[in-house]
């Protein structure tokens, strides 16, 4: 019997639905390490590149958004059926990604770290005591996965509160910023002189490449780690799913799903892709936001006569700028870069062991052609993924120092990228001719289009760098 769409807006106060966990999650590596070390390396020559990163994202999350309303499933599961070894090739490259989550715990407690330092006087060894207090807060952020039956709603909430604290935050020491010093207009200016980028090649440190590309492809999640977006808009039960009393952890179905083609169920569809339309805006805006505050606030307090951090240094570059200004202000920042990690790290893992356990035996139920898998074995390899990833977490925070993993990470999300919009172009094409009566969005699937040459040409050049 064919599905039909209702339209439901399950989001918080009627407005803030996936994107708020994706403005939450986006303040990670690209927005508290890589801008501000930008920013201190080269002044305000790439905020030119700002903007259009983050645009460039929006077809992207959009084609996710609508693929998981008309099938009730998110990307790999639709993925998997439709071009099988793509999506083999993509989880793979996915894992590689996932796997090194400790390069923003590591950062985390590095942050929480200096913090200590700095209010006490007392020199430490912050790789370590940054690794030590990231496991700790993460063995407890991994009890909290395991004892709750439902984890949504809990991620939902938590990464709620956190972006809008660290919003207000920001905003706070952006005024703080501008009071005290005179206002940069040729900061602002530069977010929309795209000529500025023509120096860059004459200008740019070959060594800083992967800096310039991490914080391209990081002007938010990045590469494929966008997929998880599609994972929560599966769980806020939009669309076809909105009936569905499956449980939250159960995504893969064994076909895609047959939906209901009458002008009521269109009309519906158009209005739940409207709430997501305005729910990607807020998101992507107010990481854009973000970013241009944290960057503007690196540019005026950082002594311009003092050299850009490196190694370990990228990290707290941050709270450093804001401390020569004030030291308390620097602590501020020291704690809000540490939560702001480390938060990350729940998120992730409750997603990622979602996505991955829902890949793993919806592959194993296609090869065997058997019924799609139970929520009894999806739930006892979620647990075994968190489990895992808690325990990666330990050996990646003493295996590498973690900004090569955040370079690492970075590198291969430019493959991912490409790679994702790829895929989203052929699950595209499968999604119209099994839903031919639903709008097709023409006009945003020319920047689909846009967005995998960018991302294309940007890994290609990378390789030839």
């Amino acid at each position: 019997m064919p599905q039909e769409i209702h339209f439901k807006n399950t989001f918080r106060f009627g407005i803030f639905g996936p994107a708020i966990i994706l403005l939450a999650f986006g303040q990670a590596t690209g927005e508290l390490i890589h801008w501000p070390n930008l920013v201190l390396a080269y002044g305000a020559l790439f905020m030119a590149m700002l903007i259009p990163a983050c645009l460039l994202q929006l077809p992207i999350l959009g084609f996710l958004g609508r693929h998981t309303v008309l099938t009730g499933e998110s990307h790999f599961p639709v993925l998997l059926k439709i071009r099988p070894l793509l999506a083999l090739i993509a989880w793979v490259v996915f894992v590689l990604t996932s796997i090194w989550i400790a390069s923003y715990t590591a950062s985390g407690g590095i942050a929480i770290a200096k913090m200590y330092s700095v209010t006490t006087g007392r020199a430490i060894d912050l790789e370590q005591s940054g690794a030590i207090a990231a496991l700790i807060l993460n063995t407890a952020f991994m009890l909290i996965l395991l004892l709750k039956q439902k984890t949504y709603k809990l991620i939902s909430v938590f990464m709620t509160v956190i972006a809008a604290v660290s919003f207000a935050s920001i905003v706070i020491l952006f005024i703080w910023t501008l009071v005290r010093d005179e206002i940069q207009w040729a900061f602002l200016g530069a977010l929309f002189d795209l000529g500025r980028l023509a120096s860059i090649p004459e200008i740019v440190d070959p060594r800083h490449s992967k800096l310039i590309i991490s914080a391209f492809v990081f002007a938010g999640l990045g590469g494929l780690w966008n997929v998880l977006y599609s994972v929560w808009v599966r769980q806020e039960a939009l669309g076809s799913r909105s009936q569905d009393k499956r449980s939250e952890f159960v995504d893969y179905q064994s076909e895609l799903r047959n939906v209901d083609r009458s002008t009521q169920s269109v009309e519906n569809y158009k209005r739940v892709m409207g709430l997501l339309r305005r729910d990607l805006w807020i998101g992507v805006a107010g990481n854009t936001m973000m970013i241009v505050m944290i960057a503007y606030i690196v540019y005026v307090c950082f002594p311009k006569d003092v050299d850009a951090p490196s190694g370990v240094g990228i990290i707290t570059a941050l709270g450093d700028a804001v401390s020569y200004e004030s030291v308390v202000i620097g602590v501020i920042f020291y704690v809000a870069v540490g939560v702001f990690l480390i938060d990350t790290w729940i998120a992730a893992v409750d997603t990622l062991a979602k996505l991955h356990s829902n890949f793993c035996l919806g592959a194993i139920s296609r090869i065997r052609e058997s019924p799609a898998p139970s929520e009894i074995e999806i739930k006892r390899l979620y647990v075994a993924i968190v489990v895992f990833m808690w325990g990666m977490t330990f050996v990646s925070s003493f295996f590498a120092s973690p900004q090569q993993l955040i370079f690492l990470n970075g590198i291969l999300s430019v493959l991912g990228a490409s790679l994702l919009s790829m895929n989203l172009l052929f699950v595209e094409r499968a999604i119209c001719q099994r839903y031919s009566d639903y709008p097709r969005h023409r006009f945003m699937k020319v920047f689909l289009w846009i967005a995998f040459f960018v991302y294309t040409g940007i890994a290609i050049l990378f390789m030839i760098l």
